[in-house]
């Protein structure tokens, strides 16, 4: 076998359109049965395409290896000067203009990375907005879990019913009635038969004098959270897996999607000024 030098036109369409598609296994081959060179050489013409000899369209346009041109293609400006600093074993000012210089010349790339990091910010802010929603009801299981030796089961007797706004134009029905002959509410959605049970459907189920089986700690808050006040909770067998149960859903479907979204953002947003 052979050596045969690059053309004017670097490596083969084909062999170019491999590495585009990340598929450097396939480029050497194509490579190898292109020039009839040897599986040695046609990596190293491969390895030094990636590092340096990414040819550009036009005149005066400078070269960025193909690791390069993908950060940039993929949003990240900030990944594509890391990228050209540990190829060319240059300077953060020096990689910082040739980026600069090579995406002034390629709107096109520079517009991608504008709407991606447009849709990065809003998948953060949607995230955001989810996770400081759910959150009230996270810290009110955080709230029982640290006051869970002061929790007794008791039975909270019906006095009558009663309903306070939800804040978003809704009512939340709950009870007022007695623990131990002490004046007590409670909140408890899930007791409805429906998600907005009428006021005769919830009195048929819950007359005056009915009990309830509850969880009492007199020494934390009455303040509504969620729809649940956390001094009278409805009771549970075990009720530091059912808060903790609660707490780990918030982790699950708010907290873990919103550190997603935070990653991704940071990846895919516009990178902030460098300075050399």
């Amino acid at each position: 076998m052979h050596s045969a030098p690059f053309d004017n036109h670097g490596l083969p369409a084909e062999v170019v359109d491999a590495l585009r598609r990340g598929a450097k296994i396939e480029a050497i081959k194509l490579l190898r049965q292109t020039r009839q060179i040897d599986l040695r050489e046609a990596k190293e013409q491969v390895e030094a395409y990636l590092n340096g000899h990414f040819p550009v369209a036009g005149p005066g346009d400078q070269t960025l290896p193909l690791e390069v041109v993908e950060a940039l293609d993929q949003g990240s400006r900030i990944e594509a000067i890391k990228r050209l600093r540990h190829i060319r074993r240059i300077g953060l000012k020096e990689a910082k203009e040739q980026v600069e210089t090579f995406v002034g010349d390629h709107p096109a790339i520079a517009g991608k990375s504008a709407k991606t990091s447009l849709l990065a910010l809003l998948m953060v802010i949607v995230a955001f907005g989810w996770a400081l929603a759910t959150s009230v009801d996270a810290i009110s299981s955080l709230i029982v879990l640290a006051h869970l030796d002061g929790y007794r089961p008791e039975v909270f007797t019906i006095d009558r019913l009663r309903h306070d706004s939800d804040g978003e134009g809704g009512l939340i029905w709950g009870f007022e009635g007695k623990i131990a002959g002490q004046n007590a509410r409670l909140y408890a959605p899930h007791l409805a038969e429906t998600k907005k049970p009428g006021f005769t459907q919830l009195q048929r189920r819950f007359p005056t004098g009915a009990e309830i089986a509850v969880w009492r700690n007199p020494t934390v808050t009455d303040t509504l959270f969620q729809g649940r006040t956390l001094r009278v909770i409805p009771y549970t067998p075990d009720l530091k897996k059912s808060e903790l149960q609660r707490f780990l859903w918030w982790v699950k479907y708010a907290l873990a999607p919103l550190l997603l979204a935070l990653f991704l953002g940071r990846h895919l947003s516009p990178p902030r000024p460098l300075e050399p």
